[in-house]
């Protein structure tokens, strides 16, 4: 079953300018502006039918709820329906429901339909290398009632994969950390690699095994991303998720990198190039240098290109790779390395000590050097009320403690916004920043 989806658009400029007391010469160009506005309904005629199915799961009864996916789900249907989908949406979706929707959304896909897409955000986890989605009635005691229980994303592979759409393409925002993962002993990080059925684009908010970031905004990185990159006009499937991925290493300090695989051969266009596209803009010198130094492990080429190029585009990566790469740390924050891995207990699920990424995101910008460390160690390990009515996720105990100069007072400062009735996601966005105590120095206390 063929899946090839190529759109174009065709037609010629007629001067509009043109004044003629000739009723013939009138009649020609009217003949011509018919022609001109046929062809442009013929172009538009051509983009199909376009379906989508979104859902946003954050309220779940058994397990920790999400703060964004019923954000996400808003945004992206908005999206979908600004460029031509007909769009069904979801939120805070049971099983029975999430079933029934996708079965419907699968009969939809026979008959005439050009392009299907499938939205999904909130909690998804991996289990023996299958992917699952959680309806938010779901609790899940034991690995062996996920088939039950959730919603076997290769099964639903299955269904779009049997359809005639020409196309189809998966989003899933689904990669946070398995919130079963005391109940599934074959449990891994995010989710699993999944093989695309010819002409269908599946597409991760992180990389495979990795847990994307919830958000502290409205909504995730991921999905604020793709949704601005979805409307820009003329701009290839794969090039919108580039554009995407770019957004998300920016918002992300490079922490979170999305993912896709892909089996489509011709161009897709979330919105078709206009009737005459504009030149594509010259390349600027900063464009050359960093496709020259973007995969560098050299410390000195993000330094220079910094120095060279402080307003470019491309000045927040190059950030992010040069604190990646360890670049020239303070004194403080080399002490405040040595101290939390020393003396600070990890507690990543899975994880049996400290990844020397993670101190160093930690130690970054404090000037004390005991104080990130010991902001961690009361967060993770002293009882701590985080507001969500489940224990703490060390993501977020990083994002508060980062760079804190005064461990009492940021710890301080969140208690007692979330005693005020304020979101924890709100209380570290005001908390984090650090907090200096009134004699600052650099050493330990």
């Amino acid at each position: 079953m063929p899946r090839l989806l190529v759109f174009r658009r065709g037609g010629t400029g007629a001067s509009l300018g043109y004044k003629s007391r000739n009723p013939a010469a009138m009649s020609w160009l009217r003949l011509g502006l018919a022609f001109l506005a046929a062809a442009l309904m013929a172009g538009e005629a051509q983009a199909g039918k376009r379906i989508a199915l979104v859902i946003g799961n954050a309220a779940y009864a058994a397990v920790s709820p999400l703060t964004n996916p019923k954000n996400d789900a808003d945004l992206m249907a908005k999206t979908l329906q600004s460029v031509g989908f007909e769009v069904t949406k979801l939120t805070d979706a049971d099983q029975r429901a999430m079933k029934q929707a996708m079965l419907d959304f699968g009969r939809k896909l026979h008959g005439g339909v050009d392009a299907g897409l499938f939205y999904y955000s909130g909690h998804g986890v991996q289990a023996k290398g299958e992917n699952y989605l959680i309806p938010v009635d779901a609790a899940i005691k034991d690995e062996g009632e996920l088939d039950l229980q959730a919603i076997d994303v290769n099964a639903f592979l299955q269904v779009m994969d049997n359809a005639d759409s020409k196309v189809n393409i998966i989003i899933l925002d689904a990669c946070r950390n398995n919130p079963f993962a005391a109940s599934t002993r074959s449990a891994s990080r995010g989710l699993a690699m999944l093989d695309a059925p010819r002409g269908t684009y599946i597409a991760f908010s992180t990389g495979i095994n990795q847990v994307a970031e919830d958000g502290d905004g409205k909504n995730s990185p991921y999905t604020d991303a793709l949704a601005k990159a979805m409307v820009k006009p003329g701009v290839k499937l794969e090039d919108a998720f580039k554009e995407a991925r770019r957004l998300v290493l920016a918002a992300t300090d490079g922490k979170q990198l999305p993912w896709e695989t892909t089996s489509i051969t011709g161009d897709f266009y979330f919105v078709q190039p206009t009737l005459h596209p504009l030149p594509p803009p010259p390349v600027t010198i900063d464009e050359l240098e960093w496709d020259r130094i973007a995969n560098s492990t050299d410390v000195a080429d993000f330094d220079r290109f910094l120095q060279k190029f402080p307003q470019s585009r491309f000045a927040t990566e190059a950030t992010s790779r040069r604190a990646s790469l360890g670049a020239n740390p303070s004194a403080a924050e080399t002490a405040c390395f040595s101290f939390v891995q020393g003396n600070i207990p990890w507690s990543a699920d899975g994880a049996s000590s400290w990844m020397p990424a993670n101190i160093r995101s930690l130690c970054q910008g404090t000037t004390k050097a005991a104080e990130p460390g010991r902001c961690f160690d009361r967060i993770m390990h002293g009882g701590i009320n985080w507001g969500g009515g489940t224990k703490w996720q060390w993501q977020n105990a990083l994002k508060l403690c980062k760079g804190t100069s005064n461990a009492e007072g940021t710890v301080s400062c969140f208690q007692a916004k979330i005693a005020a009735g304020e979101r924890w996601g709100q209380a570290i966005a005001e908390c984090k920043v650090p907090l200096a105590p009134a004699a600052a120095s650099a050493g330990l206390n």
